[in-house]
C-alpha cells in the first residue's frame, strides 16, 4: 500500500503554527494530516530542527503497527525518519497535539484555527485499512512531498 502526504496549507505565523496535508492512499485522495512547522529539514539539516515544534522531512518511510508505550495500544508507526523518533500516525487535532506526529482527519479549517477535523473519526476508518493491508503482507510506505 502506497499512502502519499502532500503538504497544501501552511500557517508559519501565528501562535499554532503548522501544516496540513492531503493524505493519499493508493493515489486516492481520502483524509488530511495536521503536523508542526514544516521547516524543510530535508533542506536544513536536523540542525534546523526545534523539537516537537517541526514537521517531519520530505522522502518516503516504512510504515508498520506496533505497540505504542504513550497510547497502551497498537498504532501506526512511521519509521527511520531522519532527526526523529516515534513518529505515530494519532488523533489530534492542532500542531500543540503532534509534536512531530501526523495528526490525521477528515477535513480541515484555516480559520479561526489552523486544524483538521474529524479526527477520531479518520483514525477509526484508516487504522483497519493499514492493519488488513499489513496482514495482508503489503509493504505500506509513506512518501512525503
Amino acid at each position: 500500500m502506497k499512502l502519499k502526504l502532500i503538504r497544501i496549507k501552511y500557517d508559519h505565523e501565528g501562535p499554532r503554527q503548522g501544516t496540513i496535508s492531503e493524505f493519499y492512499i493508493n493515489g486516492e485522495r481520502k483524509y488530511y494530516i495536521m503536523e508542526d512547522k514544516d521547516r524543510q529539514l530535508e533542506i536544513g539539516g536536523c540542525a534546523t530542527k526545534i523539537a516537537k515544534q517541526t514537521a517531519i522531512p520530505r522522502g518516503t518511510y516504512k510504515v508498520i503497527i506496533d505497540f505504542s508505550q504513550r497510547y497502551q495500544r497498537d498504532m501506526p508507526h512511521v519509521l527511520d525518519v531522519p532527526c526523529f523518533t516515534g513518529i505515530r500516525i494519532h488523533v489530534g487535532n492542532y500542531d500543540g497535539d503532534t509534536e512531530g506526529c501526523l495528526l490525521i482527519g477528515l477535513g480541515y479549517e484555516t480559520k479561526p484555527e489552523f486544524m483538521v477535523t474529524n479526527s477520531k473519526k479518520a483514525f477509526d476508518e484508516f487504522f483497519p485499512i493499514l492493519k488488513d493491508a499489513l496482514n495482508n503482507g503489503e509493504e505500506v510506505t509513506l512518501e512525503v512531498v
